[in-house]
């Protein structure tokens, strides 16, 4: 009797280790980037003079939701990036939520769109944590980047491969300059949809793709040494942007990121099937929003 009191014990341990907290969910059922439930949700689309970089144009008129396809009842959300070749007329889009995020599993269901590979431009699709700027203490600072390059100039001239690059940070400083990081670099071609994992827990920032079960990434210290485990509440990104474009084309281009749900169980550890069964559960019983964060 004794002996099965105790491993009543532990698979109630276990049970309970995988129970979120709280939760944050969102289908992204939206009809625009102004529909009122975006502001009610804590979403901000970012429009006008932004950074990064410093002096980007931010279009709203560059976020829009659509059906998934024809016949479909899924809505997804589109995030535009556009130019002409002219630096001064790049337009980028972003969406945030509010800096209530830290600890915890987080995943998303992304589309990369390959149709700025052709003509090599620097266009950035990417899911993230950020916290506010800081002023006075470099401590404070904390982000989580998982970023997709079609092509992938971050990596020199010569490289013509997609690749993801995730990076831990614990400074960033724009005056005078300032950043202690570390990244991960994934050099492989990634068109289509894919579902991306960030799990923050004990000490470290873990990175996954789809289903793997073993990280792309594990982020514990930078390259000076410093520990990037985030240390304050962060806003929760997507955006798309265009670090740079091809001297070579002048006509006018664009790429489109998707993204079809978003995930976060706070201060839980949860693998992709357990992601998947509570992501699956809130969409047959037609949760397309949920938050009950502890904050």
């Amino acid at each position: 009797m004794k002996r099965f009191f105790i491993l009543l014990c532990m698979i109630s341990l276990v049970y309970w280790s995988s129970v979120p907290a709280g939760e944050f969910f969102d289908d992204f059922n939206y009809r625009s980037a102004d529909d009122p439930l975006l502001d009610a949700h804590g979403w901000t689309v970012v429009d006008g003079r932004n950074a990064p970089p410093a002096g980007a144009v931010y279009s709203r008129a560059l976020i829009r939701f659509a059906l998934a396809q024809p016949g479909s009842d899924n809505r997804i959300m589109i995030l535009g990036a556009r130019t002409d070749g002219q630096i001064e007329n790049i337009e980028l889009s972003r969406i945030e939520n509010r800096p209530v995020f830290r600890e915890g599993t987080y995943a998303a269901q992304l589309f990369f769109d390959h149709a700025l590979r052709r003509t090599l431009d620097g266009n950035v699709q990417t899911f993230y944590l950020i916290s506010p700027f800081c002023s006075g203490s470099d401590s404070l600072y904390s982000e989580c980047d998982a970023e997709y390059l079609p092509c992938d100039v971050w990596s020199g001239p010569e490289s013509r491969q997609g690749a993801l690059h995730f990076t831990t940070w614990e400074i960033f400083r724009e005056r005078p300059f300032k950043e202690d990081k570390v990244s991960t670099l994934l050099p492989m071609p990634m068109p289509g949809w894919h579902i991306l994992i960030i799990r923050i827990a004990g000490g470290r920032v873990a990175y996954y793709l789809d289903k793997s079960t073993e990280p792309s990434a594990v982020h514990e210290f930078s390259r000076a040494g410093s520990t990037v485990y985030p240390e304050s509440f962060m806003h929760l990104n997507f955006a798309n942007w265009l670090t740079s474009t091809s001297p070579d084309f002048t006509w006018r281009r664009e790429s489109s990121f998707k993204v079809d749900w978003v995930y976060h169980a706070e201060d839980t550890v949860l693998v992709y099937s357990e992601i998947m069964k509570r992501v699956d559960s809130l969409r047959a019983n037609s949760l397309f929003y949920a938050n009950d964060l502890h904050r």
